[in-house]
């Protein structure tokens, strides 16, 4: 596993969506990208990776209304442990002629955007050596745009896909914002993230000084979502520490930011309504 995501890292885990197009989505998650069904039942499917933790709950409402660009998901992202699992998708993809929305070098990772059959956003990435983005937040620049090398990857020799590799992990989420400056002060007083870029309308966070756990964007304006629509829920995310979890009580509590505690499991809401279950 990434060392940026274990220890005394604080990392999102898994999240929750709302569905409406069942078959395709079961199709998609199952079929396209590999992942396994840990639990089905008539009005929920809960997929797994590793085959023991959840790291999807695809919750289905039939009379959702369709997702517009608004607060909430901007993309999930699934990061992967080797060049030659993120080829195997890539290549089930395309076998598939699922579309892509997008794909970049970004020097710090390769990555290739879609959406699942709800129009939730999806990044699939491989992060290139540490070494080259240590000093990410005095080198902005190291982020790029360049053009993804498709060929490299859809000429892999691999064996075709089955179920995903069990390595891959959720690597970070991105999401749109209505008042970028309250919900990054939010996230870096709560969960203690630090900024390591500031692009203006984006921030990009973390902890233990990876590229980002967390991206925050201005790109959907200040529009909520519909209360009927599908798409995010919730995101969990793993506090690495019993001494982390209390301080993150303590800002709260400081912040007059309301929360539950559930056990081991701690439940809040974010400046743009975006539920957070924070566990130990």
């Amino acid at each position: 596993m990434s060392k940026y995501h274990q220890g005394d890292a604080t990392y999102p885990v898994a999240l929750s969506l709302k569905i409406k197009n069942v078959k395709e989505s079961k199709f998609f998650y199952n079929e396209i990208l590999g992942f396994s069904i840990f639990e089905e039942h008539e009005n929920h499917i809960y997929y797994t990776i590793n085959g023991h933790d959840i790291i999807l709950k695809t919750i289905v409402d039939s009379n959702a209304s369709l997702r517009r660009p608004s607060q909430g998901l901007y993309h999930v992202a699934y990061l992967f442990n080797t060049q030659e699992a993120l080829a195997q998708v890539i290549q089930n993809i395309a076998k598939h002629k699922y579309p892509i929305t997008g794909a970049a070098d970004h020097g710090v990772s390769d990555a290739l955007y879609l959406d699942d059959p709800d129009g939730n956003g999806i990044e699939l990435y491989y992060d290139t050596d540490p070494t080259y983005w240590s000093d990410i937040d005095q080198n902005p620049s190291k982020i790029e745009n360049k053009p993804f090398n498709y060929n490299f990857y859809l000429q892999l020799k691999v064996k075709p896909l089955i179920k995903i590799d069990s390595k891959t992990i959720l690597g970070h989420m991105h999401l749109h914002s209505a008042n970028l400056a309250k919900a990054s002060s939010f996230y870096q007083t709560v969960l203690d993230y630090q900024m390591i870029i500031n692009v203006g309308s984006a921030h990009f966070l973390s902890s233990v000084e990876y590229h980002h756990h967390l991206a925050l964007n201005t790109w959907a304006g200040t529009l909520k979502p519909k209360a009927d629509a599908v798409g995010l829920i919730d995101v969990t995310y793993q506090v690495g520490s019993d001494e982390r979890f209390i301080k993150i009580i303590e800002q709260l509590n400081a912040l007059n930011v309301p929360y539950e505690l559930d056990g081991n499991s701690l439940h809040t809401v974010d400046p743009d309504g975006v539920k957070l279950i924070l566990k130990k």
